[in-house]
């Protein structure tokens, strides 16, 4: 018949066809979804000429047993779906009961392709032997008697099977659409769709708790919802709440739901009564899981330098992870990346895996800024991608900006430029490849080669550029607010954090720089400079660009000035704000770019003989005009101008795979020199006012890092696999998330879950070893933020087992 795919009959020719006499009305169409069972018994009702109905104001199963008595050859069916049967003995006859609130009919629907006389004498005359309250009636093209449209109109297709005579025809613990008796028992709440109520109860603690009943798998069940979880989280915390009674943990998307099958034949003051007790013992059992294993606060720690902390491995402890420095020491480091120049279009997802996967078996990096040194060797573990970096050998002290790459969540190397250019948000979810980070921002990471550590220090700012006073141990770093707007900040050798003063006019590339002495900062611009004054945040703006610190002389600054194509180094001097020397224009290997012939960010070796600059000489003038142009690291002689490129520029011999280089330095300690400026040069007071100075204004980045690696911790520990090397970068994205309440709201629920969950976990055994400390680590943390004590979070804690 293809009784589900059957269009019906236009409406206005349905209504003409009427069987005649003023004792008929047409069924009523319920204007549902086509494949909603209402729908399909009011299309089936007007597609079939006639219908055989024993219907009756009772219930569906009184009728039905009273209609397989009358015509046992219903009982030899076969269910069709959504609730219709087949007749066995005549396959093209289609056969359904229903009820409503009129009461109930068991309904045959004839066909042209039917045995009529099988119907007539199997069906139709026996349901004419109907007794009181039975009867039995016909629908011809959908009209009938008002009686029996009465019933039909707004009833619900039953599945036939919850009666006993039934049983055999389909499992009776599934149901393609709620069973009657449900149905009945549910008539006090609100439906909210096909086989979906809901119905509002307070709990014992006076909390309005949403019950839903409803087929869930084919069965009835009353659902609540528990919380939210992260789509691969685990319910292994919310299990102690089944013991209470016959109730089950199921995930619904990103939520955990309570669950209790609902009997056949329940009556609705029964329901109303599993109802509520099921919402009282999810209360009662949520209550005390709260109390058991509540976490306790972080401990501060006693030692009172940063330093210390990292360069003295603690006793009975080890690294959570160590990195294996190279043994060699370099004398410059640069920061850089590999841009992509294909032409436009041919650039995917998966050629750059490809390529990407290529660079970091060849180079130990992908598109990823890395740290390098001389020589190329590879300074930066492969899990992060450095924006900026400063070492001192003597000491082995490390300070750098950065964040996470992508291989620590397994997802491909690809996604490392898709956080550079914006492609993860963007095109690679297009082609099938979402996930990935989306211009993060850099957290500030410290870090020692004697023992191997390297951690967030500070996760709250949306770090530039870094640099390292070797002599006292002091940090600068400029942080980016927003816009054109960055902040000066200072971290004394305790690490703790003071805001020198907010900048103006920053384009992001800047370098900051110590003085020699460590009581001046420079940030140079391709066009201007900016000093600041570290005793007390006061600020002077010069207007000298592309300079350095002169290590050989008081109160000096290296530049390299731009005329008529040619880069001049010159000295100049900030006692008499002049020049005071000039150096031989600079010659490189290569000719500068005749379209732009600059050299950029000069860094001073401390000896004072030679600089190393940024340049985009190397490539021809159409290829920049097609493709753009990165910096390519370029070491200069001062005293002859000669330079020349370090590095080819091209790592492959297609010419599409080029060096960008973001910044270089010498990793020798100058000269200490002190400062002295012209009078004429008047500074500025500190401004250390700015809306974008709220440490939660970078949470929105930290929240996609964080829900990242906890759902990496998350999988590890499943695994039964340490997951320490993951807590120093969770807790630290802990920190900004904590400092703002619309994203701690929007995520406190699932991370106070996993915390409860975890420490479950721990108490109970399921967790030990490094991964139970490392989880504990966690849930204090989630209890500082609860407590409003942030600032007792500290990630370099974690640096240790």
């Amino acid at each position: 018949m293809g009784l589900f795919g059957k269009k019906g009959q236009p409406e206005q020719q349905q209504r003409s066809s009427s069987v005649g006499g003023d004792d008929k009305v047409p069924v009523r169409d319920p204007g549902l979804d086509p494949q909603d069972p209402r729908q399909l018994l009011f299309g089936l009702l007007h597609g079939s000429g006639i219908s055989f109905v024993l219907n009756a104001r009772v219930d569906v199963g009184r009728t039905l047993q009273e209609a397989v008595r009358l015509a046992p050859i219903l009982a030899r069916s076969s269910h069709l779906g959504r609730g219709f049967l087949r007749m066995d003995a005549d396959p093209q006859t289609v056969w359904t009961a229903v009820e409503g609130p009129s009461g109930s009919a068991v309904i045959v629907f004839g066909s042209p392709e039917s045995n009529t006389d099988l119907l007539f004498q199997t069906v139709f005359k026996p349901f004419e032997q109907a007794q009181h309250p039975f009867s039995c009636d016909m629908v011809f093209s959908g009209s009938t008697s008002p009686n029996l449209a009465a019933i039909i109109n707004g009833a619900d297709v039953a599945p036939a099977w919850e009666v006993d005579p039934l049983h055999h025809i389909a499992d009776p613990a599934e149901f393609p659409t709620l069973p009657a008796s449900i149905r009945r028992a549910a008539c006090g709440w609100e439906r909210i769709g096909l086989d979906l109520y809901k119905r509002q109860l307070q709990d014992i603690d006076g909390d309005t708790v949403d019950v839903f009943l409803g087929l869930n798998e084919g069965r009835p069940d009353l659902i609540t919802t528990i919380g939210g979880i992260a789509p691969d989280g685990d319910l292994d915390r919310f299990e102690p709440l089944t013991a209470r009674g016959p109730y089950s943990l199921e995930r619904w998307d990103a939520a955990v739901v309570f669950v209790r099958s609902v009997p056949l034949g329940i009556e609705e003051s029964q329901l109303m009564q599993l109802s509520q007790r099921l919402v009282d013992d999810l209360a009662a059992g949520l209550a005390e899981l709260g109390k058991v294993n509540a976490p306790s606060l972080p401990v501060k720690t006693t030692v009172t330098s940063l330093w210390d902390r990292l360069e003295t491995v603690p006793a009975g402890a080890a690294p959570t992870r160590q990195i294996d420095w190279p043994s060699s020491t370099a004398d410059y480091t640069v920061i850089e990346r590999v841009r992509e120049s294909v032409p436009e279009g041919t650039s995917t997802f998966e050629s750059l895996d490809l390529l990407a996967q290529q660079l970091r078996a060849q180079r130990g990096s992908g598109f990823e800024h890395a740290w390098r040194g001389a020589g190329d060797a590879l300074l930066s573990p492969s899990w992060l991608t450095f924006q900026s970096a400063a070492f001192d050998p003597e000491s082995g002290r490390i300070v750098a900006t950065g964040h996470l790459n992508h291989e620590v969540w397994d997802l491909s190397p690809a996604h490392d430029l898709g956080a550079i250019d914006g492609r993860n948000g963007f095109s690679f979810s297009e082609q099938g490849h979402a996930g990935g980070v989306v211009w993060p921002s850099s957290s500030l990471y410290v870090g020692s080669t004697r023992t191997g550590i390297l951690v967030p220090l500070d996760a709250t700012l949306n770090v530039l550029t870094v640099d390292l006073h070797a002599v006292t141990g002091t940090i600068a770093a400029l942080a980016h607010l927003g816009g054109s707007t960055a902040a000066v900040f200072l971290f004394d050798p305790s690490g703790e954090r003071h805001l020198l003063t907010v900048v103006e006019d920053i384009s992001g590339n800047e370098p900051i720089r110590f003085s020699g002495d460590g009581e001046w900062l420079l940030i140079s611009g391709s066009q201007a400079s900016t000093l600041v004054e570290v005793a007390t945040g006061r600020w002077l703006r010069l207007d000298v660009g592309n300079a350095a610190w002169w290590p050989l002389g008081d109160s000096s600054l290296l530049t390299v000035t731009h005329d008529n194509g040619t880069a001049t180094p010159q000295i100049f001097s900030l006692e008499s704000n002049s020049y005071t020397r000039t150096y031989p224009q600079i010659t490189l290997d290569v000719p500068l770019l005749s379209s732009f012939p600059y050299t950029w960010f000069p860094a001073v070796s401390p000896d004072g003989r030679e600089i190393l600059v940024q340049t985009p000489a190397g490539v021809t003038t159409e290829y920049q005009s097609e493709h753009g142009v990165g910096g390519h690291l370029a070491r200069v002689t001062l005293d002859d101008g000669q330079g020349r490129l370090v590095g080819e520029v091209f790592l492959n011999s297609e010419r599409t795979l080029e060096r960008d280089v973001r910044e270089a330095r010498w990793t020798g300690r100058p000269p200490s020199h002190h400062i002295r400026l012209v009078p004429t040069l008047e500074l500025n007071p500190p401004v250390t006012e700015h809306a974008y100075l709220d440490p939660g204004r970078w949470a929105d980045e930290a929240e996609r890092v964080l829900v990242l690696t906890l759902n990496k911790a998350i999988e590890l520990t499943k695994e039964g696999k340490d997951i320490s090397h993951l807590v120093p970068e969770i807790l630290a994205a802990l920190i900004p998330i904590g400092c703002n309440g619309d994203i701690w709201e929007r995520q406190s629920e699932w991370l106070v879950g996993l915390q409860q969950s975890t420490n479950n976990l721990v108490a109970n055994g399921t967790i030990t070893g490094n991964a139970a400390t490392a989880w504990r680590r966690y849930g204090s943390a989630i209890a500082a933020i609860q407590a409003g004590r942030l600032e007792l979070i500290d990630p370099v804690t974690a640096a240790w087992s």
